[in-house]
């Protein structure tokens, strides 16, 4: 799977990279794929990037935000993007880095509509695979539509030390862990679920998919490990798992998946109240939501309409999320409305 498909990156989108462990290769990556989609792409950053790191891009336009004007630095940008499909905005340089361009910059050219997609470094991890941000960081421009706080799954087992990660004193204060432990999925999930860690200055409404790189045969089973606790933070809206410097970057993309028990029918040719017809000792309806309780699935609604009220009576568990549908005798349909009407925005998939 490409990057574009597991962000679900659209028109207009504006996304921030942040964290550490392939945040560079990954956003290049992702702008070369649009790019050859047909889409025009500002590839920029609020922080800094190594100077070596511009001959990804096809162009670069290096500007002064202090002496440039957003339309002269806009125009620049316009030339180098009809010529290449993607252009690299930076400010000033020296022999080591690529410094950024002020986060209001950014918005603003991406209110020109000049822009299909904007992809933006918004901070730096000194070349490590795990990191927690400073105070200062990240700089993420409030046009930001999408949050990809990245981790590379070469850290797990190693100690929690600055040989090895970024800020590792603010890594055990987010995960409430001791210095130099060794790093565990927990520890990764911790900090980019943080609101100061991987979720710290997101913008509201902004979807956060975290991407778990760097994943080998041998630590795929600590990134799926990760990208599960991570789901259990209502703020995380799916997880990429994968490794973007490979042909085939994305290995999945882990989601939360619901499951909807339709019990609100007449039952006419049962013969009525088929929900609450006893089987080994409990009504169906039980054994239904039982079922689906026992599964992985994030959540379990029932969605009720003839004799509501017995039917609650008899489901097993407060676990459930019980909706009634009014229309109840037009026909399934409805019902299946009702209840996805009824779900949590981050569920992503169903299970009828």
């Amino acid at each position: 799977m490409n990057l574009s498909r597991a962000f679900q990156i659209q028109t207009g989108d504006c996304v921030a990279f942040v964290g550490g462990g392939g945040k560079s290769t990954a956003m290049f990556r992702l702008g070369r794929e649009l790019s050859a989609a047909g889409k025009t792409v500002l590839l920029t950053t609020s922080t800094r990037i190594f100077a070596a790191q511009m001959a990804l891009a096809p162009a670069t336009v290096a500007c002064d935000p202090e002496t440039q004007s957003p339309a002269e630095i806009l125009s620049a940008l316009k030339k180098a993007v009809t010529a290449h499909g993607q252009v690299l905005l930076v400010g000033r340089q020296d022999d080591v880095n690529a410094f950024g361009v002020p986060p209001k910059l950014i918005d603003a050219l991406a209110q020109s509509g000049n822009f299909d997609v904007i992809l933006n470094e918004a901070d730096g991890s000194r070349r490590r695979s795990f990191k927690a941000p400073a105070a200062h960081e990240p700089v993420i421009p409030r046009c930001t539509t999408v949050v990809i706080p990245v981790a590379g799954m070469d850290i797990p087992g190693q100690p929690l030390t600055d040989e090895w990660v970024h800020r590792p004193q603010i890594i055990c204060a987010l995960a409430d862990v001791p210095p130099a432990c060794p790093i565990t999925p927990e520890i990764i999930a911790a900090v980019l679920a943080h609101p100061q860690g991987g979720r710290k200055s997101v913008p509201p409404g902004a979807r956060v998919v975290p991407l778990l790189n760097k994943v080998t045969a041998e630590t795929e089973g600590a990134a799926m490990d990760t990208a599960r606790l991570l789901l259990g933070t209502d703020g995380i809206s799916a997880v990429a798992v994968g490794a973007v410097a490979e042909d085939d970057p994305i290995r999945q993309v882990v989601n939360r998946v619901a499951a909807l028990v339709l019990a609100a029918g007449e039952a006419r040719r049962f013969g009525g109240a088929k929900q609450l017809a006893q089987w080994r000792g409990k009504p169906l309806v039980a054994h239904a939501t039982d079922a689906a309780l026992a599964s992985t699935v994030d959540g379990v609604t029932v969605v009720l309409g003839a004799r509501a009220d017995a039917v609650r009576g008899a489901l097993p568990s407060a676990q459930l999320r019980v909706v009634e549908n009014p229309d109840w005798a037009t026909g399934m349909s409805s019902s299946l409305q009702a209840g996805l009407s009824a779900l949590p925005k981050n569920i992503a998939a169903v299970v009828v």
